[in-house]
């Protein structure tokens, strides 16, 4: 059975750290795939605009199961995350070298996507 349309962003050390660490080759890009995974698992895929998000991180998926058994979500490759929830991080514009404290860190969306701005240097 088809599980429900899901928003969603792919940050790109996300989709290869999981391998990584399991020892598994880098994933390599399969057509206009941004996880190669979707191929053979059917995910059907189209890119979703907004002004506050980098174009090629959110995609609105269309899994042919739902995403508990997708080996590409179990694996952690991408995560589920509304878009609306990156305007914070624009509004905030974190600099690398910044000190910021998330209070609302839960699931670490929002978290992730600040420490891609900060390029990882700042607290």
């Amino acid at each position: 059975r088809p599980g429900p349309p899901a928003l969603l962003r792919i940050h790109p050390q996300l989709r290869l750290a999981p391998l990584a660490a399991r020892g598994m080759a880098r994933p390599q890009p399969v057509g206009c795939y941004p996880v190669p995974q979707w191929r053979e698992e059917g995910v059907e895929f189209e890119s979703v605009q907004v002004d506050w998000a980098d174009s090629d991180d959110l995609y609105c998926i269309h899994p042919p199961v739902a995403l508990r058994e997708l080996p590409s979500f179990t694996a952690g490759l991408f995560y589920v995350q509304d878009p609306s929830t990156l305007l914070s991080v624009d509004a905030l514009d974190p600099q690398p070298g910044d000190a910021v404290l998330d209070l609302c860190a839960a699931p670490g969306g929002k978290t992730c996507l600040i420490g891609q701005r900060m390029a990882n240097v700042g607290r």
